[in-house]
């Protein structure tokens, strides 16, 4: 029932050793030296000539593996996003996905050639309880006027967080600037 146990004179046979593989590629040996693979998903080494290990596969990792030390930087309306920075927009959508609200409306109302928007964050349920912010002043284009009216909607909805600190440099110099107004107004208000 359980294991049977070999003799010590076969093993004493099986210890010559065959002469390493010299084939490179791990699926075409010429050589026939190459060791039996041990399962499915074991790398061939070529430096140690040996079956190697599965390695760890992430679930959803890719085969080649991530780029380490490369930088992209992307150029939205004229302003440089850099890795880990997030535009205002895109904070605003994921706030309006968790919020299972319908996305943020973006209407350019100024005349043509200038960029003033409007946006609108839309209730599921209740027309009356829809917000809109209008941006007071003009944008350069139209990519900048969309998120600076982005920055009042996330200063209204999530305006005790410093999202400030994921937001690309111009955006995250007007989070600031109008976050400390805002709060410079409550003080005042509050001691009238």
């Amino acid at each position: 029932m359980g294991k049977s146990k070999k003799n010590s004179s076969s093993s004493s046979s099986s210890s010559t050793k065959a002469p390493p593989c010299t084939c490179d590629d791990p699926y075409k040996c010429d050589c026939g030296n190459r060791p039996v693979r041990p399962s499915r998903g074991h790398k061939w080494d070529p430096i140690k000539k040996e079956w190697g290990g599965k390695g760890h596969k992430q679930k959803g990792a890719t085969i080649a593996g991530a780029v380490v030390g490369k930088k992209e930087v992307k150029n939205v309306g004229g302003v440089e996003v850099k890795e880990g920075e997030v535009l205002p927009t895109k904070i605003l959508g994921d706030w309006c996905r968790k919020q299972k609200r319908r996305p943020g409306k973006f209407k350019n109302v100024a005349d043509k050639g200038s960029f003033r928007y409007r946006l609108i964050l839309q209730d599921a349920k209740n027309q009356a309880r829809d917000m809109v912010f209008v941006s007071s002043r003009n944008a350069k284009n139209d990519e900048v006027g969309m998120e600076e009216v982005a920055i009042l909607g996330l200063l209204h909805v999530e305006g005790e967080r410093n999202l400030g600190l994921k937001m690309p440099e111009p955006y995250k110099g007007i989070w600031r600037t109008v976050r400390e107004e805002r709060k410079a107004g409550n003080k005042g208000n509050a001691g009238g």
